[in-house]
């Protein structure tokens, strides 16, 4: 990096940068508010002050994430006062979202790293209330929702046909609770499939009308 000095300079305080406990929501494995490990520090000036840049490890996943402070001096403790951004951005809902769908869907995101089981049912939670949001009239299980939405055309029959198959993955894994990680990428891959195409787009198609 251009223009980039590691801490070691005698200039800055490196015990202040080293005792500085780090928590952040991990963008790769989901784990919020996760302790990560300082492997690296170097700053910069940026007009009157300073920016440093952290490599963090992630304590769960140990893989690495960039975090950004931009800072009054060079001796200022880098809290989250002082956070500007964190590389690569941890993953956000799709826009649009009503507040329950929303709040069952990033809880599931959050506890992916660390609870398979509780991720899978809570995605499945997610596409419970997404299907009863759409269709509020419509009785039984989640499996009746599906195909009642489909007959419906709230949803097309490529997805209701998914749904089947990642509901029944999901009934498995609830019965012997062996949830993989593969099935909770797989089902959070449809869950958002499904609310973009529930929510996102037609929120999307209202905004872009009243604009």
């Amino acid at each position: 990096m251009v223009g980039c000095r590691v801490l070691s300079d005698a200039k800055f305080t490196r015990r202040r940068y080293s005792v500085t406990p780090y928590r952040i929501d991990c963008p790769h494995c989901g784990t919020r508010n996760v302790s990560c490990e300082n492997r690296g520090r170097c700053v910069q000036q940026d007009g009157q002050g300073y920016e440093l840049y952290t490599l963090l490890q992630c304590q769960f996943c140990q893989r690495g994430s960039l975090a950004v402070f931009n800072l009054p001096n060079p001796n200022q403790v880098p809290t989250t006062r002082y956070l500007k951004a964190i590389h690569p951005r941890f993953e956000q809902p799709p826009p649009y979202l009503p507040e329950p769908i929303e709040r069952r869907y990033s809880e599931a995101i959050g506890i992916m790293g660390t609870a398979f089981e509780s991720a899978g049912m809570m995605f499945r939670k997610t596409l419970e209330v997404a299907f009863k949001t759409i269709r509020s009239d419509d009785k039984g299980n989640l499996k009746s929702r599906i195909d009642k939405a489909a007959e419906a055309g709230a949803i097309t029959e490529d997805l209701a046909q998914w749904a089947h198959r990642i509901r029944l993955d999901g009934n498995e894994a609830a019965h012997d609770e062996s949830f993989s990680s593969d099935d909770v990428r797989a089902l959070k891959r449809f869950t958002e499939l499904v609310l973009l195409y529930l929510f996102t787009l037609p929120g999307m198609l209202a905004a872009s009308k009243k604009g």
